[in-house]
C-alpha cells in the first residue's frame, strides 16, 4: 500500500510556498511516498462566513489515514485556521508531524535560525553603515519566530550600547496594512530612525512604501531591510534588503524527516537551517533596481486586465446557465485560462439516508459524488459516481505518482465538496483560478438550491423554512448574523445569542414513535416563537437544537425572553393530554466584538448544556 503524507499549505502562489511544494513533491516521490495536499485561498474582507468555508478544508482528510504530516502554519490566509488544525492533529494524528518555519511544543519543525539571522541584518546597520538610531517593527505576538527576531535585534543593540527606547519599537502583525501607523509611530520619537528593520517583508514593504509617500528618502534618510526574501522585494523601488529563507532546503528536510522517523531514526524537536542575507538598496547597499522588473510588471499588468476581463465575461455565461451540466460546460470552457492535466469536482450529498434534505450543510459528508472530470485531453466528462469521502478519489481516477492539490468548493459557509486538481504548474494557480473557483461555487450553490426547489417562490421560502416546525432554519439564521456583523467596522453592535434544545426527544420517539416525536417538536417550536414575539428570530438549527437572535443591549430583555419560555412550557405541561411532560434546556451568551462569532455560539452552547446538567441533577436530588 502506497504510504501518504498530506501537507496543509495555504496561499501556494506565494514565492515561498511555491518553492518549498516543489521539493516536497520531488523528495516524496524519490523516497516513494504520495502527496496530498490541503490549500485555501484566504479570507475575503470581514466575512467569517466565507472564511469558515476556507478552514473546512482542514476537515476534509481523514488524519489517521497518512504516514505524516506537513503544516505551514504562517501560509495560512484564515483566522483561527491555525489553532483549528493544531487541535484537529493533536486528537487525531498518531504519526510525525513536521511543521515548516514555525516552531510548536507538540511538533517537529524546520526552520530557519531566525534570531541569529535578524542578529546578522541588524549587525549590518550597526557595523557596516555606522548607524545608532536602528528602529525595529515586531512580527505577531502568538508566534515564536516573531519573538526571536526580536530577541536578535535586542542582542545586537546590548552587545554595541545602543539604547532601546520606546518610540523605536512598533508592534506589527505580519501584514501589510501597518504601515502608516508604524511610520507615525517611529517618527514621533524624540530622534529620527535611521533605520528601520522589520521582522517580515510584507511590513517592510508597506513601511517602505508610506516612508516614500511621505517624502522621506529610502535608504538616504531612513533604511529599510524585512525577512523572508519574497519575490516582490526584488522589484519594489528601491529594492529591499531582506533575509533568503532556504524554501527549496526546508521542504526537503521536511520530507527527509518524516521519513527518518518513520524508520525508526531519532532527531532535534527543531531542525535549524543556515540563510544568505540579501543586501539590496534599501539599506544603502547595491544599485538602483528600478528598470529591472519592467518587464515583468508589465506581463503581470496585462495578465490582470485579461483577468478582469475574462471574470466579466465568465459571469455574464454563468448567469445563463439553469442546471448543473450548462454550468460545468461554461466553467470547463473558461478553466483554460490556467494550466492543470486535470479537474475533479467531488460534491457532499444533500439528501440523508432516508431522501430527507440534510438541515447542517456546513460539513463535509461521508459519501461524496465525483460530478465532474475536466481535462486537457478529453475536455468535460460529466459523472455520477458516488463513493466514500474517505477515498479522497477514487484509486483509478487519481493520476499514478503525482501530487493532488485539494481545494473547499464553498459558497459562504455552505460546503459543496470540495476540487481536486492534477497541475505541475501550482504557482500560476493566482487570480483568474481563485475568480474561477469563487463564482463557480457561487452559481453552482444557486443551481442546486433552484434544482431542490421547483419554482422560485417556493425556493426563496424553503431555503429559509424549517418544513416540520416553520421556524426559520439555520439558513436564515447565518443570513441574520450577516447583515447584523457587516457594519462592524464603522460601529459597535449588541446581541444575544440563546442556544436550547428540547430535552427527551429521543425517549419520546422510542416511546410513542417518531409522529408523536415531531408532533413535540412542533409545539416546543411554537412555544419558542410565542414567547420571543418581536424581541428575537427563531429558527430550528436541526434535530432537537433551536436558536434565537436577540438583537438588544439589554441581558434584561434575554432574561425575560427566557422566563417567558418557561411559561410557555409549564403552561403546556399543565393544559396538554400528552403522557409525557415537555421540558428544554437554554443557555446565552453576548456577541463581542473583539471575538469571532463562533466563539459567541460555543459559549451559548457551554451554558445551555451547564443549565441541562444542573438540572438533570435536580431532578435525582
Amino acid at each position: 500500500m502506497v504510504k501518504k503524507i498530506a501537507a496543509f499549505i495555504g496561499q501556494l502562489t506565494q514565492e515561498y510556498q511555491s518553492e518549498m511544494i516543489r521539493a516536497v513533491i520531488d523528495t516524496a516521490k524519490e523516497l516513494g511516498y504520495r502527496i496530498d495536499i490541503f490549500s485555501e485561498f484566504g479570507s475575503y474582507g470581514e466575512n467569517y462566513l466565507h472564511a469558515e468555508g476556507e478552514r473546512n478544508i482542514i476537515n476534509l482528510p481523514y488524519i489517521e489515514d497518512y504516514a505524516g504530516i506537513l503544516v505551514a502554519p504562517d501560509t495560512f490566509g484564515v483566522k483561527e485556521m491555525e489553532k483549528q488544525l493544531d487541535v484537529l492533529l493533536l486528537r487525531n494524528a498518531k504519526v510525525p508531524i513536521v511543521s515548516l518555519r514555525q516552531e510548536k511544543e507538540c511538533y517537529y519543525s524546520v526552520q530557519v535560525d531566525n534570531q541569529a539571522s535578524m542578529e546578522s541584518m541588524v549587525e549590518h546597520f550597526v557595523a557596516e553603515h555606522g548607524m545608532r538610531r536602528v528602529c525595529f517593527m515586531k512580527g505577531r505576538v502568538d508566534l515564536k519566530d516573531a519573538e526571536e527576531r526580536y530577541q536578535g535585534y535586542l542582542n545586537v543593540m546590548a552587545r554595541h550600547g545602543l539604547p532601546v527606547t520606546e518610540h523605536m519599537v512598533f508592534q506589527g502583525d505580519y501584514w501589510r496594512d501597518k504601515g502608516p501607523a508604524a511610520v507615525d509611530w517611529f517618527l514621533s520619537g524624540s530622534e529620527r530612525p535611521e533605520a528601520i528593520v522589520c521582522a517580515n517583508d510584507f511590513m517592510a514593504i508597506s513601511v517602505l512604501g508610506e516612508l516614500k509617500a511621505r517624502g522621506v528618502k529610502v535608504p538616504e534618510e531612513i533604511a529599510v531591510s524585512g525577512f523572508d526574501d519574497l519575490e516582490e522585494s526584488k522589484y519594489v523601488e528601491p529594492a529591499l534588503s531582506s533575509v533568503h529563507v532556504p524554501s527549496l532546503t526546508m521542504g526537503r528536510e521536511a520530507v527527509l524527516l518524516i521519513d527518518k522517523l518513520l524508520r525508526g531514526g531519532t532527531s532535534e524537536q527543531v531542525v535549524r537551517l543556515p540563510v544568505e542575507i540579501a543586501f539590496r538598496r534599501s539599506c544603502g547597499c547595491g544599485e538602483s533596481e528600478a528598470g529591472r522588473w519592467t518587464e515583468k510588471l508589465y506581463r503581470e499588468k496585462l495578465y490582470l486586465t485579461n483577468v478582469l476581463v475574462q471574470n466579466g465575461f465568465m459571469n455574464a455565461d454563468f448567469d445563463n446557465c439553469d442546471n448543473l451540466e450548462e454550468l460545468l460546460n461554461i466553467s470547463c470552457q473558461y478553466s483554460l485560462n490556467f494550466p492543470y492535466a486535470a479537474l475533479y469536482f467531488c460534491l457532499c450529498d444533500v439528501m440523508d439516508e432516508n431522501g430527507e434534505r440534510l438541515q447542517d450543510q456546513t460539513k463535509y459528508t461521508e459519501y461524496v459524488t465525483l460530478r465532474a472530470i475536466m481535462s486537457r485531453e478529453k475536455g468535460l466528462e460529466l459523472m455520477d459516481e458516488r463513493f466514500p469521502r474517505r477515498q479522497i478519489l477514487p484509486e483509478k481516477y487519481r493520476p499514478r505518482d503525482k501530487a493532488l492539490y485539494f481545494f473547499p468548493l464553498h459558497h459562504k459557509n455552505h460546503c459543496l465538496g470540495y476540487l481536486a486538481i492534477d497541475t505541475d504548474r501550482q504557482e500560476e494557480l493566482k487570480d483568474f483560478f481563485q475568480c474561477w473557483t469563487r463564482e463557480t461555487c457561487s452559481y453552482m450553490d444557486k443551481i442546486l438550491l433552484y434544482e431542490e426547489n421547483q419554482s422560485l417562490q417556493e425556493f426563496r421560502k424553503l431555503s429559509t423554512v424549517d418544513d416540520l416546525t416553520g421556524l426559520f432554519n439555520r439558513r436564515k439564521m447565518e443570513q441574520e448574523l450577516s447583515k447584523i456583523l457587516a457594519p462592524l467596522k464603522v460601529r459597535d453592535v449588541k446581541f444575544f445569542v440563546v442556544s436550547l434544545d428540547m430535552d427527551g426527544l429521543k425517549a419520546i420517539n422510542d416511546t410513542y414513535g417518531h409522529l408523536e416525536g415531531d408532533c413535540a417538536l412542533r409545539d416546543y417550536a411554537g412555544i419558542l416563537k410565542k414567547a420571543a414575539g418581536e424581541d428575537g428570530l427563531c429558527c430550528r438549527m436541526g434535530g432537537d437544537e433551536f436558536s434565537i437572535l436577540v438583537p438588544t443591549e439589554k441581558e434584561e430583555v434575554v432574561k425575560a425572553l427566557l422566563d417567558r419560555i418557561r411559561e410557555g412550557v409549564a403552561e403546556y405541561n399543565r393544559t396538554s393530554d400528552k403522557p409525557y411532560q415537555m421540558s428544554g434546556s437554554m443557555g446565552y451568551a453576548e456577541f463581542r466584538k473583539e471575538e469571532e462569532l463562533t466563539n459567541c455560539l460555543r459559549r451559548a452552547d457551554i451554558n445551555m448544556y451547564a443549565d441541562k446538567m444542573a438540572r438533570k441533577k435536580g431532578r435525582k436530588n
